[in-house]
């Protein structure tokens, strides 16, 4: 599957996963049944859908419409979301709906699962005692945040909706579910608005009571004053009387002025003391606090809506969580600046009043007393008119606050109502077994893909050898040997091709050199499994090398299985006998390589015959008549024989199938031979591409 370059065989690989097919198919079979269980099994979810569309009652509640409306409404409706979204509005419906006796929500009404059961008996049996009964506030919770999570809630960009979305397994339950919410969500607001009106009415009736007191004190100083001095009217009186009456005037003027000043400065004190000071500047009319108030209900929408997605620790989160404690310092810094000015606008008029009543009294010593009744006559009437002005105010003031109470409704309606929906929600048996199939396929193909590329073998000779710490000493390109009586046929019998022939003997004398050119060479032909083509390289290399006129003789040390003798078995005449070594030289006829089968006493003793000493005699004596001996071995990762011949051979040749034989395997089967110190030389074998290997010789006729 690999090519010499090392690059994936994409049509082999392909065939590979093709043979294979029955098992995608059959994963992917499971898992299409597995879906439609799935689905069989999955108790449906019924979605019920609802629209709320946010429309303010009074100009005033978003005060900078005008400048930037857009920013206002979003953030507005950013802070109505995160609203329904809330726990306490879940809670209320919790109570409204009596959920905490509903199994779908309340967990501990549910039939306990086998695993519940076994995790109960685990805990009795440890510690002795049963779990504790949870507390009602800690199950109510637990069921609003089931509510919560059965809950989904959405704005669109640049509108006032929203829509809701709720999900049961009872759909008539959605729907009342989902009204239920939003009908509480828009009496929650109604009762803020009408708490919040009260509570100001309230403050205003007690300012009034008041005022009346002052204003009645006030009149009832007048008519004292006036029987006192017995005085019936006023009247224009001297040059001095006019002084004094402009100076009264202004002091009254002064006086008004200090009251409203001191009203102003009482109101927001008041404000600030019951709320605090962010509270106190909803009360506060000042441009610059209602751009802060907008600006921190913004911040307050952005910090709900990345705080859900990212978590508090993310530092998205934690830069809007600092502008939006920066917002509120600037509030409260410009709340501070705004009392400031109304208690120094309310000092600023007390030293006025009280500059004036000085240069009064100072005028009104050069007056005759008659003069000075009449001038603080008028004096206590202009007081009781300032004092009915200001209470008239406090009056008109309580007024339109209790028309807008009884007037009120909430900032919000509901556009459409939760229906009762006609279908589950969610994908349906088709979708959920075509997903099996697709799931359970594609672990087939990724199983089998996975098979496919765990085998795959080395294809580049070099990268071999690099890999293995070996030399490598030849490739033979892929023979095409035809079949003749169920038997290869043979390598030199079949026409092979010079590239085939040059091959061998190239690998030959790699040996040879490698040997310093020793006379005669022992070679042990290994391989890691069966099929890797060992027995046909040795036929090669044997043939190759009686072709350049050396004796060959080879040995087949395949005791188990024969299957030298058997490939060559139909050109292989004569029996010479060694009784000594259980032994039979017999000859081929198509390239006078000699060959070597043992009797099957011999057999029956493998492995045992392949260390004794009568086959070490046996190398030894053939030593002295061949010029090239070798012997083919077992697969190394079947059997032990080959690692009991390796230590005796000049070398050892280790055959590669190309891009077949696993490299793990080949890993493993070469370093057991290096243990026994034997000298390893890699071969590659049935190359397709003999062109792109540099160890074959092609090209050249």
């Amino acid at each position: 599957m690999l090519r010499a370059d090392g690059t994936l065989n994409v049509t082999e690989l392909l065939a590979l996963v093709w043979k294979r097919k029955w098992i995608v198919l059959a994963i992917g079979l499971v898992g299409v049944i597995g879906g439609v269980a799935l689905a069989q099994n999955r108790q449906p979810a019924w979605r019920a859908d609802g629209l709320i569309v946010l429309q303010p009652t009074d100009a005033s509640a978003v005060p900078l419409a005008e400048i930037s409306p857009n920013r206002v409404e979003e953030a507005w409706v950013r802070a109505e979301t995160e609203v329904l979204r809330g726990r306490d509005l879940a809670l209320l419906v919790v109570d409204q709906l009596q959920l905490v006796n509903d199994p779908d929500f309340n967990a501990s009404l549910r039939d306990p699962t086998f695993l519940g059961k076994l995790v109960a008996d685990a805990r009795l049996t440890i510690m002795g005692k049963a779990e504790a009964p949870a507390d009602p506030e800690q199950i109510r919770l637990s069921v609003g945040e089931a509510v919560r999570s059965h809950l989904e809630v959405w704005s669109t960009e640049r509108s006032n909706a929203i829509g809701l979305a709720f999900e049961s397994p009872d759909p008539k339950k959605s729907a009342i579910i989902l009204n239920s919410l939003m009908k509480t969500y828009l009496g929650a607001q109604l009762n803020q608005k009408v708490t919040f009106s009260r509570e100001s009415s309230r403050w205003l009736e007690e300012r009034i009571d008041r005022m009346r007191q002052e204003v009645a004190s006030a009149e009832q100083a007048v008519q004292t004053f006036r029987t006192d001095n017995g005085l019936v009217t006023s009247r224009n009186g001297p040059v001095y009387g006019q002084q004094i009456a402009e100076m009264n005037s202004e002091l009254i003027k002064a006086r008004a002025d200090l009251a409203v000043a001191q009203a102003k400065w009482q109101e927001a004190k008041a404000a600030l003391d019951r709320s605090g000071i962010v509270a106190a500047a909803e009360s506060i009319d000042n441009a610059a606090v209602r751009e802060l108030r907008l600006r921190v209900a913004d911040v307050n929408g952005r910090l709900s809506d990345i705080r859900t997605n990212l978590g508090d620790r993310h530092p998205a989160v934690q830069a809007v969580q600092k502008e939006y404690q920066t917002l509120i310092a600037e509030v409260e810094a410009e709340v501070k600046r705004v009392m400031d000015g109304l208690r120094a606008q309310s000092t600023i008029a007390s030293s006025r009043v009280a500059a004036l009543e000085a240069e009064f009294k100072k005028i009104s010593k050069q007056n005759n007393n008659q003069g000075l009744a009449e001038l603080e006559m008028e004096r206590l009437l202009r007081e009781v008119e300032t004092r009915r002005l200001v209470l008239q105010s406090f009056l008109d003031s309580l007024q339109r606050r209790e028309s807008a109470s009884e007037l009120g409704r909430p900032d919000a309606r509901i556009v459409s109502h939760a229906a009762t929906p006609l279908f589950p929600n969610g994908p349906g048996t088709v979708i959920f077994a075509a997903l099996g199939g697709m799931v359970g396929g594609g672990s087939g193909l990724a199983i089998v893909l996975g098979l496919a590329l765990t085998m795959l073998g080395y294809t580049d000779l070099t990268r071999a050898a690099s890999d293995l710490s070996c030399r490598g000493l030849g490739a033979l390109p892929r023979m095409r040997l035809k079949r003749r009586g169920g038997k290869d046929r043979d390598f030199l019998d079949t026409g092979a091709t010079g590239t085939e022939i040059e091959s061998a003997r190239g690998i030959v004398t790699a040996v040879q050199s490698n040997l310093r050119y020793k006379r005669a060479m022992l070679l042990a032909i290994c391989s890691a499994l069966p099929g890797d083509g060992k027995t046909t390289v040795t036929v090669a290399l044997a043939r190759a090398c009686a072709a350049d006129k050396r004796t060959v003789l080879v040995i087949d040390g395949d005791l188990r299985r024969q299957t030298l003798s058997s490939t060559m078995r139909a050109n292989l005449v004569g029996d010479t006998h060694f009784e000594e070594f259980g032994a039979i030289l017999k000859v081929d006829s198509a390239s006078s390589v000699h060959v070597i089968e043992f009797d099957q006493a011999t057999i029956n003793q493998a492995p045992a015959s392949l260390t004794s000493g009568s086959f070490a005699k046996l190398i030894h004596l053939m030593m002295r008549h061949y010029d090239v001996i070798l012997i083919d071995t077992p697969p190394i990762m079947r059997v032990c024989d080959a690692l009991n011949i390796a230590p005796q051979a000049d070398g050892v040749i280790f055959v590669m199938r190309a891009g077949k034989t696993p490299r793990a395997q080949i890993k493993v089967a070469v370093d057991r031979l290096k243990s026994t110190g034997a000298e390893v030389g890699l071969l590659l074998n049935d190359v397709k591409n003999a062109g792109s290997q540099p160890y074959i010789y092609s090209g050249y006729s």
